[in-house]
């Protein structure tokens, strides 16, 4: 099964602890909000996380989808293998 990519912004900050709940996610912050990224491979995946979020009284602002980008996006090259432009 392929996983899809989610992007999920949460109201405020997440504690230590509370950030290692989620260890399969990157974990950024933003002025007033934290960032998950992951890759989530069903719905049922999905609610899970959402139910975790719920259970640590975190507010869910934003769900979405994301792109894979591309390795060659990834390694900061455009796919024929030249830098890409700025």
């Amino acid at each position: 099964m392929t996983a899809t990519r989610y992007e999920l912004r949460i109201l405020g900050r997440l504690s230590p602890e509370v950030r290692a709940d989620f260890a399969g996610f990157d974990v950024s912050e933003a002025p007033v909000e934290t960032v998950l990224l992951g890759d989530v491979v069903d719905r049922a995946q999905v609610q899970g996380v959402l139910a975790r979020l719920h259970a640590f009284g975190l507010e869910v602002l934003e769900l979405r989808s994301v792109p894979e980008l591309p390795e060659e996006a990834l390694l900061g090259q455009a796919p024929d293998g030249s830098e890409p432009a700025s």
